[in-house]
C-alpha cells in the first residue's frame, strides 16, 4: 500500500496511524528510522500517547465567542518531526459558530498548531507563545479564521500571504492597539511602510497619537463608527497626509479618508488634518474636532479634493482668537504687542488692525510679543487688533468641491484662498458662551480666492461674507446665499456692541449674489454692505426678517439699483425758494440710467427771484457721476414750463433748471413772478450715470 505523507495535511500523525507511518518508512528505507523513533513515545501506541499528552478528543460545536484554553496535556496530536502540539477542530453545528483557542502554557518547542480535524477544512494557524489566541467561525462547510481578531505575528505564512493581497487591512492585525495609555504613531508608521497604497481600516476604539502621523505612502483611511484617532500630546498636526512629491504624476491619486469615525485634535494638535500632494482625493462622512488653530488645512500643492458630509466643531471656547493693542511702524513688517500675546502656532493666521494691509497674515514668530507679517504696515500706530487663529477649514488647494459641511463654533468658518466650488456649507455659532468668546471678530466665510458658493449659510456670525485678498481683489459668486441669526443666543447687548455685516468687502472684491435670503439681528440690524463696494453685484435678494438688514437692495457694479425717495427743492438762482406743502420725489436707478420723478406743490417766498431751479436730487449710491439729462414737465401751475434739464455732477445734491421749450427755443423760467404765488411742478428727468472703476 502506498501513502503520501505531507506535514500539516492528512493523514495526521497520531496514535491511530503511527504504526502505518512506521511501516511505510521501514519499507521505504529498509531499516527502522532511528530519528523517527526518537521523536515518539516508547511503544508508539494510542495508550502511550494518551498517557503523555492526554486523550484524543475533538471540540464540540461551541456557541458564538466560546473560548477554549489549552494546556500541554490537552492536545490530541504531536508532530513527529517538529514536536509541535496539534489540536484539531471538529465540524461546527450552526453557521456562525465561533471557537476562540488560547494557549495557557507551552513547553519546548513552544508551538501549537490549530487545524481542521479529519474531513474538516480549516485555515492552519500557528500559536507560538502563551496567551496568543485565534478565533475561527464555521461557515457551514469549513472553519474560517477571523483574521481581524488575530494579530499579524500570530498567523501562519499562508494567511499572511492572503492578507498581503487584500486591498484593505485591519490595523489591529498589524500591531496597532486601541486604548488611551500608549501612542500608536510608531505602530501606524510601520503599518503604512509595510502596506503602501493600501486601505487601512480602524475598527471602533480610541487610537492615541503623541506625535504627528505622517502618511507618505498613499494609503486610504476608513474610520469605522466609534473609531477615534486623537491627540494625546502637543503636536502641529494630528494627521499630515502628504507624500512629499512636487510633480502631479507622483501625487497620491484616487485616495480617500472616509468615516463615520472621528479625528480629534483634543485641543493639543494645532491642526487636525493637513493635506497636500493629492489628486482626486475623497473626504467623506467623518467628524473633525478640537483643532487649536485649524480643523482641516489643505495646502496649495494638489487639486480635486472631493469632500462631502463632514462635521467640524470645537467643544470649548478657549481657542477663539487673540485681541490686543498692536503696535506698527509704517514701512515695517514687524508688529509688537504685550508679551504673551503671540504663539508660534499663530504663523499663517490672518491679522487685522488699522494700518495693517488687507489680507495680511503672520509669517514669522520672534517671541510672545513680536511677530512679522506678510506686508509692511501702512501707518505707525498702536491700535486694537485681532489675530483670527481658529478656523474650521483653510483651503489653499484649488479645483476642489466641498458639499454638505457643517462647521460649528469656529471663529472663522471657512477661509478660502483658491478657486473651488462650495455647496451647502453651514458655519454656525451655537451657544451664548461661544458667541461671547468669538462673535466680535467672527467671520463665517473669509474669501481671498475666486470660488463659487451654492446654498451657503452664515449662522449667527458678525460678518457673514468678507473679501480680503492680499493681492488685488477676490471673487465670490453666490447662489441662494443665506444669513440667519439666533437671537435667542446672540444677546441684544452683544449684537449692539458689535453690529453685524452681511458683505464686508475689505479688498473691493468682485461679488455676484443671486436670490439671497438675509436676516440680521432684530434689535441691532445687520448692514447689508460695507467696505469697498465698487465690484458688488446683487439680484433678487430679500430680508427674511423684515427690518433686520439695512441697505438691502439690488446692486450692479457697486451701484445701488431700485427706487428710493428723496426730498426735492424748488429755489431761485438769486434768492428765495418755494415753501413746499407736498414733496413727493423718487429716484429710480436702472442699469446705467437714473430717473428722477417729482411732484412739488407749494408757495413761493416773498423774496423768490432769479432762474427757477429743481434741487435735492441725490447721486445714485455708488455712482461716481451723472451726465446732463432732460425730461418733461407734465403739469405746472404758476410757471409756464414744460421741461427740465441738468442733474449733472459728481456729488449730491444735483440740480436742474426749469425751462420752457417751444419750437426748439428754450426759455429759462424766472422765479420772480412766483413770489408769494402758488406753484406746482410735476415731472421727471432722466440721465446717465458713471459706474465706479
Amino acid at each position: 500500500m502506498s501513502r503520501t505523507w505531507v506535514n500539516g495535511s492528512p493523514p495526521f500523525l497520531n496514535a491511530d496511524n503511527l504504526n502505518a507511518l512506521e511501516a511505510d518508512v521501514t519499507t521505504a528505507l529498509g531499516v527502522p528510522d532511528a530519528a523517527l523513533a526518537a521523536r515518539v513515545v516508547t511503544g508508539a501506541t494510542a495508550t502511550a500517547l494518551n498517557a503523555t499528552y492526554g486523550p484524543r478528543s475533538t471540540f464540540a460545536a461551541l456557541s458564538t465567542a466560546a473560548a477554549l484554553t489549552l494546556s500541554p496535556g490537552s492536545f490530541d496530536q504531536v508532530d513527529a518531526t517538529s514536536g509541535s502540539r496539534i489540536r484539531s477542530l471538529a465540524a461546527g453545528t450552526n453557521v456562525g459558530d465561533e471557537i476562540t483557542v488560547k494557549v495557557s502554557a507551552l513547553t519546548s518547542p513552544n508551538t501549537v498548531i490549530v487545524q481542521g480535524d479529519t474531513g474538516v477544512t480549516a485555515v492552519s494557524v500557528t500559536l507560538t507563545s502563551v496567551n496568543q489566541a485565534v478565533t475561527s467561525v464555521w461557515d457551514g462547510s469549513k472553519w474560517v479564521i477571523k483574521s481581524r481578531d488575530v494579530p499579524k505575528g500570530y498567523l501562519d505564512a499562508n494567511t499572511v500571504a492572503l492578507l498581503a493581497n487584500r486591498d484593505e487591512i485591519n490595523v489591529l492585525d498589524w500591531g496597532v492597539t486601541t486604548g488611551t495609555s500608549t501612542s500608536q504613531t510608531t505602530a501606524l508608521n510601520a503599518v503604512c511602510a509595510a502596506n503602501p497604497g493600501k486601505g487601512l481600516l480602524f475598527p471602533p476604539g480610541d487610537y492615541r497619537l503623541d506625535a504627528t502621523w505622517n502618511i507618505t505612502t498613499n494609503n486610504n483611511i476608513r474610520l469605522a463608527s466609534g473609531a477615534r484617532i486623537y491627540a494625546g500630546a502637543a503636536m502641529d498636526s494630528l494627521i499630515n497626509y502628504d507624500n512629499g512629491q512636487a510633480a502631479a504624476d507622483n501625487f497620491s491619486w484616487d485616495k480617500q479618508i472616509v468615516g463615520p469615525g472621528m479625528l480629534d485634535g483634543a485641543l493639543l494638535a494645532n491642526k487636525v488634518l493637513t493635506i497636500a500632494s493629492v489628486l482626486r482625493f475623497a473626504l467623506e462622512g467623518f467628524t473633525v474636532k478640537d483643532g487649536i488653530y485649524r480643523g482641516i488645512l489643505t495646502k496649495s500643492l494638489g487639486a480635486e479634493i472631493l469632500a462631502r458630509n463632514l462635521r467640524i466643531y470645537n467643544s470649548g471656547a478657549t481657542n477663539s482668537h487673540k485681541s490686543a493693542t498692536l503696535t506698527t511702524t509704517s514701512g515695517s513688517a514687524t508688529v509688537t504687542a504685550a508679551g504673551g500675546t503671540f504663539a508660534s502656532g499663530d504663523v499663517g493666521s490672518p491679522i487685522i488692525a488699522s494700518g495693517i494691509p488687507v489680507g495680511a497674515t503672520i509669517t514669522g514668530f520672534t517671541d510672545s510679543g513680536t511677530v512679522t507679517i506678510s506686508a509692511n504696515a501702512t501707518a505707525s500706530a498702536s491700535v486694537s487688533g485681532s489675530v483670527l487663529t481658529n478656523i474650521g477649514i483653510e483651503s489653499n488647494m484649488g479645483d476642489c468641491q466641498w458639499d454638505d459641511v457643517i462647521i460649528r463654533d469656529t471663529t472663522v468658518g471657512l477661509w478660502d484662498k483658491a478657486s473651488n466650488l462650495w455647496t451647502a456649507i453651514h458655519p454656525w455659532l451655537g451657544t451664548t458662551a461661544q458667541l461671547t468668546a468669538r462673535y466680535p471678530v467672527s467671520v463665517a466665510f473669509l474669501v481671498a480666492g475666486a470660488s463659487k458658493f451654492v446654498l451657503p449659510t452664515a449662522d449667527s456670525y458678525r460678518y457673514a461674507f468678507r473679501s480680503a485678498s492680499p493681492t488685488g481683489y477676490s471673487t465670490m459668486r453666490l447662489i441662494h446665499g443665506r444669513c440667519t441669526v439666533n437671537s435667542g443666543q446672540l444677546t441684544t447687548g452683544l449684537a449692539a456692541a458689535s453690529p453685524g455685516v452681511i458683505f464686508d468687502l475689505q479688498d473691493g472684491g468682485v461679488v455676484h449674489t443671486v436670490a439671497g435670503s438675509w436676516q440680521g439681528h432684530p434689535t441691532t440690524p445687520h448692514a447689508f454692505l460695507a467696505g469697498s463696494t465698487i465690484r458688488f453685484n446683487a439680484i433678487n435678494n430679500n430680508d427674511s426678517n423684515p427690518g433686520s438688514v439695512t441697505g438691502l437692495s439690488d446692486y450692479k457694479r457697486g451701484v445701488k439699483m431700485g427706487t428710493t425717495s428723496f426730498a426735492g427743492t424748488l429755489f431761485g438762482a438769486t434768492a428765495g425758494s418755494v415753501s413746499l406743502s407736498t414733496n413727493s420725489c423718487q429716484m429710480e436707478v436702472r442699469d446705467g440710467i437714473v430717473v428722477y420723478s417729482f411732484v412739488l406743490v407749494g408757495t413761493g417766498t416773498a423774496d423768490l427771484a432769479g432762474v427757477l431751479w429743481l434741487g435735492g436730487m441725490p447721486l445714485p449710491s455708488g455712482a461716481t457721476a451723472t451726465s446732463t439729462g432732460s425730461g418733461p414737465i407734465n403739469y405746472a401751475i404758476g410757471a409756464d414750463a414744460n421741461s427740465v434739464i441738468g442733474a449733472n455732477g459728481t456729488a449730491s445734491p444735483l440740480t436742474a433748471r426749469i425751462e420752457k421749450n417751444s419750437g426748439g427755443n428754450t426759455t429759462q423760467i424766472s422765479g420772480t413772478p412766483l413770489a408769494s404765488q402758488a406753484v406746482q411742478i410735476w415731472g421727471s428727468i432722466m440721465c446717465a450715470f458713471t459706474y465706479p472703476s
